[in-house]
């Protein structure tokens, strides 16, 4: 941050004794040459000191409040939000380039910082602003439609334009070159196919099992409402009666003998799985396998970024089994091969990102067996130290690094990483936003190439799902955020079609390659 150097700065962070030192500075006032009255320092924090230090900090008469990255305070139930609201609320001031991610919910709870006297529900935001219709599917002509009937977008522009300041990189005389992005679709192996489908069969036949015991149950009810018991049916209760005797059945009878068979292969076969379990020596394992069915979306999301973060193969002494069938077992990794190899060969420098550290591993292991492929590696483990002098090392002016894999959320933010001019965007985030910054990390001030977006999407799968939802939201942000006014229709029809990926290719890579 500079500032000008008039104005005094006062930085407070720190172990919480510095902290305390520091206290007196804040309320302290510099005389500064050229102003008549001496003035109170410009006082730099984190988030993370105002959640520990509110109730101190809140009690300073401050005239200003700028938040920056002010996206962080999308959630209006947050710590951040709820201890920057103790502070007096004179003058307010927040920076962003996202101030709508995923709902009208989170661009009220900015507003609701800003000014909670006016925007101070929100039930009446919504009420007022009904956009619910405008971010699905065949949503163009139902936008037009309303804004004909309720000018919904426009009414919304008007009560906003008095608290925006936008600028935005078309607007500014950057010299950027300009950036693309293609979607590339790639297919599913059979390992992956085996996965996958049985991760969406383990609910279908539930539901399934579900579904035809509704249809078999004929339910009755008495004449108040309530289902009707049933009679219960005669069942032999011996083996579990120490006499042997029979239970008082009603009506409906069955074969004795029978079951009573069935419950002895039932415990006989209990008991030889754990005789087996307690007794048999273990078997060598032969994978590593990460199952867990509590959230099918996040097991379909591993089995198509690879099937390795669900069953990863060993060796015998129970290392990782670390070969081409990392290549081989996943669509995903085929193609990405094929393109590393390409640019590669074309002197181009990538940027590899992922939502999954998991995955990153897997990737290393991957470039482990092509090593002349030099890389680095940022994640939310690295320490501050090591991000700046790999960051460094890679933008350095005669470095020999190709590829920097990068986690989207630690690795989209504060990285400047303009010596590459290819992103590749391995799995796609929900919130499109994220994507978008990622692809930032290059695509800024100090770029001298065209710069390609190469987003991998497996065909027919979740992967899609995530891109359209995604789209959604960016059009969602265009309607609200970007857009001054209603054009022409057909001008309305070109704008909207802007919120679409501009480009796809199928499993063939010649265009690109």
């Amino acid at each position: 941050m500079h500032s000008p150097p008039w104005v005094p700065t006062l930085l407070y962070h720190g172990p919480e004794s510095v902290r305390v030192a520091k206290r007196r500075e804040v309320k302290e006032c510099v005389c500064v040459e050229g102003c008549p009255l001496p003035v109170h320092p410009v006082v730099i924090t984190s988030y993370e000191v105002v959640i520990r230090d509110a109730r101190v900090l809140s009690q300073h008469p401050w005239r200003y409040v700028c938040v920056d990255e002010g996206h962080r305070l999308k959630n209006h139930k947050c710590r951040l939000t709820k201890s920057l609201n103790t502070f007096p609320p004179t003058n307010r001031l927040l920076l962003t380039g996202t101030p709508l991610q995923n709902s009208l919910a989170e661009l009220w709870a900015l507003l609701n910082f800003l000014m909670p006297d006016i925007f101070d529900s929100l039930d009446v935001f919504e009420s007022w602003f009904d956009v619910s219709e405008m971010v699905g599917e065949r949503s163009n002509q139902r936008i037009i439609q309303q804004e004909r009937e309720g000018q919904v977008i426009s009414t919304l522009m008007k009560i906003l334009s008095p608290f925006f300041l936008r600028r935005m990189k078309k607007d500014v005389n950057l010299n950027i070159p300009p950036k693309r992005e293609l979607l590339v679709y790639t297919p599913m192996t059979p390992q992956q196919i085996t996965l996958y489908t049985a991760t969406l069969t383990y609910d279908h036949h539930l539901f399934s099992t579900l579904k035809n015991k509704e249809e078999k149950e004929n339910v009755e009810y008495d004449v108040n409402g309530r289902p009707k018991r049933k009679n219960r049916r005669e069942v032999d209760f011996s083996l579990f009666l120490q006499s042997g005797k029979k239970a008082e059945v009603e009506e409906e009878e069955v074969e004795e003998e029978e079951e009573e068979e069935k419950l002895r292969d039932f415990f006989r076969a209990s008991l030889r799985e754990k005789r087996e379990c307690f007794f048999s020596p273990p078997a060598p394992k032969t994978s590593h396998v990460r199952v867990k069915l509590q959230n099918k979306m996040m097991q379909l999301r591993r089995v198509v970024n690879h099937p390795y973060l669900v069953n990863y193969p060993l060796n015998e002494d129970e290392s990782l089994k670390v070969d081409e069938g990392i290549v081989q077992s996943c669509g995903k990794m085929q193609v990405l091969d094929q393109l590393l190899e390409a640019l590669y060969n074309k002197g181009h420098r990538v940027l590899l990102f992922s939502q999954m550290t998991t995955l990153l591993d897997i990737l290393e292991d991957y470039l482990s067996l092509r090593p002349h492929y030099r890389y680095r590696r940022l994640d939310g483990s690295r320490s501050l130290e090591e991000r700046q002098s790999d960051i460094r090392d890679f933008n350095a002016e005669h470095s020999r690094d190709f590829l920097f894999l990068l986690s989207t959320r630690a690795g989209g933010l504060g990285v400047n990483l303009a010596s590459a001019d290819t992103v590749i965007i391995y799995d796609s985030d929900w919130n499109p936003q994220c994507d978008l910054q990622a692809q930032d990390r290059c695509h800024r001030i100090g770029q001298n190439n065209p710069v390609l977006v190469l987003r991998l999407i497996t065909a027919s799968s979740i992967d899609e799902r995530i891109v359209e939802r995604a789209a959604s939201k960016r059009k969602l942000e265009k309607l609200i955020i970007q857009s001054g006014k209603f054009q022409a229709a057909s001008q309305r029809e070109r704008d909207f079609k802007k919120c679409s990926p501009r480009r796809s290719l199928p499993y063939s890579l010649t265009a690109v390659t």
